[in-house]
């Protein structure tokens, strides 16, 4: 038998009501749901275990997260993409975000309907992305905005297959090569001979991106 009372407690959306069967094998409770409807829920359901996730609700928050992931197809891809690669080691890009340590607060990895409303009020746009303005901080409320991949590039770093550890500058026989990458699009620069002559003809790249939106 379970020996903790949950009568009274609150659990997501859930509030526990009374008793409603124990024995040997554990107890059920009766809860009632924010939204107004009651559900019979055991112990390890409302509390969670290894194999699954506690419940929240009598599940009107998985309709209603349905309902809104197909309005907001694009922005409901993001949610997922950023829980994905902060939490999941299979997923592709793992190691350069949960691997090094990057996390989602609570707020978003629990809320799907918390992290859309944010993404509405906080100018989101589908010409935009995701960034993180300190890249050594989580994906949370006041470290995120809705940013041009123009912006979100000089925001990542030096990518780290980039030895020379210049952004826009590599190397090789020919001498220095320079080039840039605006919207999925890559532009070769072009080759030097002397690395400040391909960070120069980079940076002029990046002026007149700036200057004129196209590189």
């Amino acid at each position: 038998m379970d020996s903790e009372n949950l009568v009274g407690k609150q659990f997501g959306h859930l509030k526990v009501i009374e008793l409603n069967h124990s024995d040997h094998r554990g107890s059920s409770w009766l809860c009632e749901c924010d939204c107004g409807n009651k559900i019979v829920l055991s112990t390890c359901l409302l509390l969670g275990g290894e194999k699954h996730k506690p419940h929240k609700s009598c599940g009107c928050l998985k309709k209603k997260q349905a309902g809104k992931s197909l309005e907001y197809p694009r922005i409901y891809r993001i949610w997922k993409g950023i829980i994905h690669r902060c939490n999941n080691p299979k997923q592709t890009g793992y190691e350069r975000y949960g691997g090094k340590g990057v996390t989602v607060c609570d707020e978003w990895t629990n809320s799907f309907d918390n992290f859309l409303q944010w993404a509405l009020s906080n100018n989101y746009s589908d010409t935009l992305t995701i960034d993180r303005i300190e890249s050594t901080k989580p994906y949370q409320p006041d470290n995120c905005r809705w940013a041009t991949y123009f912006t979100q590039e000089q925001n990542r770093g030096v990518q780290c297959r980039n030895k020379l550890g210049i952004l826009g500058v590599c190397s090789s026989g020919k001498g220095y090569r320079a080039y840039i990458t605006r919207d999925g699009i890559k532009k070769h620069l072009g080759w030097f001979k002397t690395i400040n002559d391909a960070t120069n003809a980079r940076k002029q790249a990046e002026e007149k991106y700036l200057a004129y939106g196209q590189i």
